[in-house]
């Protein structure tokens, strides 16, 4: 079967960052000289009490204080994990010419405002997307405001509203094309249990086989709406139910109900997940959403690989590392970049794990087309956007299962292994860039004749903004042409609310498109060294190279020069 070379493999995969090539790290991502260290402090100096003052530490690396700030940034800094001098997404607004207005310091003691609350403040704000969607819905935005987040997102967000989403728009087609059979509770605990009634583990039942095969060790996910993998629960199927109606009795005695969180959604665990060096791992990648009318949807050229730190094990004991692969629940663990999984399970393996993420990535953000077109029917002229990280696992046929879509996606960099921490900067640090750059940050400020954000009444309009976004999109790679067409989606019987204008981008990106080589530099060379085909049509173009003076000073390295 294809990918099982994979499995329990000793082999290290090949590396793309010269970072990374000079000790492979072992299974709990640790070089073979790099030993356990204090955390590093990256405070570089004392910052100011004044929460609308921004510190003289990043003001003093600040161009735009030359003279006039192309852009004015608001960042919600208190509401992020680190602090605004480590964060990826400020130092990339600043180098990009924009100046910090607000937005309180993470020492100081004092809530202060939120960015929604003050837009006169700010062109571009960065918050989290909870936050950032108050300022779309309730303050007069204007069409120079820049708000990361979309109206409607939760629908795709929030752990109880997946699999309703997508079983609402492609019925019993969702959990077999797209992620696990998956309840959400407790409003659909009827149906959990007539599932486990027809699905017996011995594979009998009145219905047909489940995708992803009951059998004598099948699992079930429960699910919290807690974030880093907290209150995630594997349990065997004959103890699934008595599990969660254990935890709901003791969340209605409970005095504090935030100490003992219900399930909120109930996952088939992938059973024949796919192994290296004999532990599971899943895939982080990112996804951007640039326009919901019409909709439009960009995968990123580059991801995660994160590993459990324990091999895994079909038993399932009351350490359940070995079944978790997120990076909370593995600190310091083993990552890898995409890259890095390509050299390891070969270019057969990755070219099929990549197809079917794309697809499943354009099915997903199709399912809530509806939704995020009418939550944005009632929104303001501001240009609005969102960066959402998506999880999957990859069984053993080499078939990626969505498990999640987050909002506001960790862009935290630590990492016990230097090298290992570098590699996840440059992942993170050129993703950032590259939305920057897709979404036209300083772009849309430095021509004010053209307003990118008004509406397309005209189909030469809407390409003439599509064209724009293609030429700035960096490593993202555009997936409008794998959205569902009408006549598609009424052969199938899914109920999918796409638009005429929904229609009219599919289907000129469908004539547009050819097809795209991994042999792309992104995925063989060093992004220093960009190859012949860098400017494949719809392939991700070769993702920004982070400057040196843009990475914590215990990450810089020496440039190597193209051969």
């Amino acid at each position: 079967m294809l990918c099982q070379q994979a499995r329990g493999c000793g082999s290290y995969g090949g590396t793309l960052h010269p970072s990374a090539s000079v000790h492979p790290p072992d299974r709990l991502g640790r070089g073979r000289d790099v030993h356990r260290r204090e955390r590093r402090q990256f405070h570089l100096s004392a910052v100011p009490p004044n929460a609308a003052q921004v510190p003289e530490s990043v003001r003093a690396h600040n161009p735009s204080q030359k003279g006039e700030p192309l852009f004015r940034f608001w960042h919600d800094e208190k509401r992020f994990k680190g602090d605004g001098l480590t964060s990826l997404a400020q130092r990339t607004l600043i180098k990009l010419g924009g100046q910090r207005k607000g937005g309180n310091i993470k020492s100081d003691p004092s809530n202060g405002q939120m960015g929604w609350e003050v837009p006169g403040e700010w062109d571009v704000l960065w918050s989290p997307s909870s936050t950032a969607q108050r300022a779309l819905s309730l303050q007069p935005l204007l069409p120079n405001h820049c708000v990361n987040a979309v109206l409607g997102s939760r629908a795709l967000t929030r752990k109880k509203n997946l699999g309703s989403t997508l079983r609402s728009a492609y019925g019993s087609d969702a959990f077999s094309r797209i992620m696990p059979t998956t309840f959400e509770i407790p409003s659909q605990l009827r149906q959990w249990i007539a599932y486990l009634k027809q699905h017996k583990e011995d594979g009998s039942g009145e219905e047909a086989p489940d995708p992803l095969a009951c059998g004598p060790n099948t699992l079930w996910v429960l699910k919290t709406a807690e974030n880093l993998g907290k209150g995630i629960r594997v349990v065997e199927q004959k103890y699934a139910l008595k599990e969660f109606l254990e935890r709901a009795q003791r969340h209605m005695e409970a005095k504090d109900k935030k100490q003992v969180r219900q399930f909120l959604a109930v996952q088939r665990y992938v059973e024949n997940p796919l192994l290296i060096n004999g532990c599971k791992f899943g895939l982080r990648v990112w996804v951007a959403v640039t326009s919901v009318d019409p909709l439009r949807v960009y995968l990123h050229s580059n991801g995660l690989v994160l590993f459990s730190s324990k091999e895994y094990d079909e038993e399932v004991t009351e350490d359940q590392q070995g079944h978790l692969t997120n990076y909370a629940q593995n600190v310091d663990g083993e990552v890898w970049d995409l890259g890095m999984l390509l050299n390891h399970v070969g270019l057969e393996a990755f070219t099929k794990i990549l197809a079917e993420i794309k697809q499943r990535v354009a099915l997903t953000f199709a399912a809530a087309a509806g939704k995020l077109r009418a939550s944005a029917a009632c929104h303001h002229e501001a240009y609005s956007y969102e960066l959402f990280g998506l999880d999957f696992l990859v069984d053993d046929a080499c078939v990626p299962w969505l498990l999640e879509v987050n909002a506001t996606p960790s862009l935290a960099v630590e990492h016990q292994n230097i090298e290992v921490e570098r590699m996840i900067h440059q992942a993170k640090a050129g993703m950032i860039a590259d939305l920057f750059s897709l979404v036209r940050i300083p772009g849309r400020y430095t021509n004010n004749k053209h307003n990118p954000n008004s509406k397309h009444d005209q189909e030469g309009e809407l390409l003439a903004v599509l064209l724009a976004e293609l030429d700035s999109r960096a490593g993202f790679e555009p997936l409008m042409h794998l959205l569902p067409s009408t006549q598609e989606a009424e052969d199938e019987g899914w109920r999918i609310a796409l638009s005429k204008e929904d229609e009219v981008v599919r289907s000129w990106f469908k004539q547009q498109v050819q097809p795209v080589h991994l042999q792309a530099p992104h995925m063989l060379h060093s992004p220093d060294c960009p190859g012949p085909d860098a400017q494949t049509r719809f392939g991700p173009l070769a993702p920004s190279v982070v400057a040196v003076e843009h990475m914590p000073s215990h990450l810089h390295h020496s440039s190597k020069k193209c051969a």
